[in-house]
């Protein structure tokens, strides 16, 4: 039987960290199992599927034929919502998403182009579906008043591109649903950690199987804004600003994506308890969740401390960059 599994991790939330421990325990080869930075960064592979792509019969690609047909139907539709991302970018090619958005659209010539094989299609779906933005289309109403007291009409995306936009998320859903079908087929085990549940990166509309699990990490207003600094101290653009509005007004910050993940997943761990309070519970069930609850039996001491080490870490960090440097409680 298929073991389909995702866990949902927020984006800072270490979710490379947790891939090393939970996902692959003891599985992966020693010598990849270290700190890659001295800003406490990890990176692992979070997908774990137990075949090698190169050993799938290359007929898999062909034997759908409604995704065929889908694929030509939609490479049209991904080049029109390109081109309005394009058009509406500043520096669009220094961006990360223009170079998935052209990858998928060179190679769509080929059948399938492998896609429904991403494991992470989240990144490539949304690369054209969460890039366009209302304020796109909203203008200046002036009305015969001064410059200053022009009235900004809030935009609105015209039908004609939602149209597009729920194709493409119609195509990638039907990808997506493949990919599940064919692990179902032949009993694959597919363990993945990602950001965003597919209903947000993909499409409300995504069919999910009976015996796909999620797991979703919840953050409280206190670890919501400690990961936000971590992420600015690793991705070297520290905003004092941003941080500060966080602590003012926690309600306000943008949390739309982990709350599809929390309302969705089958079973929740809390960041605060697997990180501040090191609770063994929450840090057992991650790894029971990918099958591994045997591995931290047996060393359950040595993983919290692993996980106590990787936390105080963290604060470290922070205490450096924002309290001793910047005079910034976090």
């Amino acid at each position: 039987m298929a073991n389909l599994r995702e866990f949902y991790v927020p984006a800072g939330a270490g979710s490379n960290f947790l891939a090393g421990q939970c996902l692959w325990a003891n599985k992966f080869e020693t010598g990849n199992r270290k700190k890659t930075s001295s800003d406490n960064e990890f990176f692992f592979e979070r997908m774990k599927i137990n075949v090698d792509w190169k050993e799938i019969p290359s007929s898999f690609q062909y034997d759908n034929i409604d995704l065929v047909k889908a694929t030509a139907k939609v490479l049209p539709i991904l080049v029109e919502l390109d081109s309005i991302i394009n058009a509406r970018t500043p520096n669009v090619k220094n961006t990360d998403n223009y170079p998935l958005r052209h990858n998928i659209i060179n190679n769509l010539h080929s059948p399938l182009v492998e896609l429904w094989k991403i494991g992470q299609m989240n990144y490539h779906c949304s690369a054209f579906i969460k890039q366009i933005q209302p304020d796109w289309y909203s203008y200046g109403f002036n009305n015969g008043y001064t410059e200053e007291e022009t009235e900004i009409i809030p935009g609105i995306i015209p039908v004609s591109v939602v149209e597009k936009i729920t194709q493409a998320q119609d195509f990638f859903a039907q990808c997506r649903e493949y990919y599940f079908a064919i692990c179902e087929q032949h009993n694959w085990k597919s363990h993945i950690i990602t950001h965003q549940h597919p209903y947000d990166t993909i499409s409300p509309r995504i069919k999910l199987p009976k015996n796909f699990k999620s797991l979703a990490m919840e953050l409280n207003v206190d670890a919501n804004i400690f990961i936000h600094a971590l992420q600015q101290i690793k991705g070297n653009q520290i905003d004092i600003e941003a941080i500060e509005n966080l602590k003012l007004f926690p309600d306000l910050s943008d949390g739309s994506n982990n709350d599809t993940c929390i309302k969705f997943a089958d079973d929740i761990v809390s960041y605060r308890k697997i990180f501040f309070e090191n609770d063994s519970d929450d840090i057992r069930k991650m790894y029971e969740f990918f099958g591994n609850e045997e591995y931290f039996d047996e060393n359950k001491t040595n993983i919290l401390l692993e996980f106590q080490k990787y936390h105080d870490s963290n604060v470290e960090l922070i205490q450096k960059v924002f309290v001793d440097k910047l005079g910034i409680e976090i």
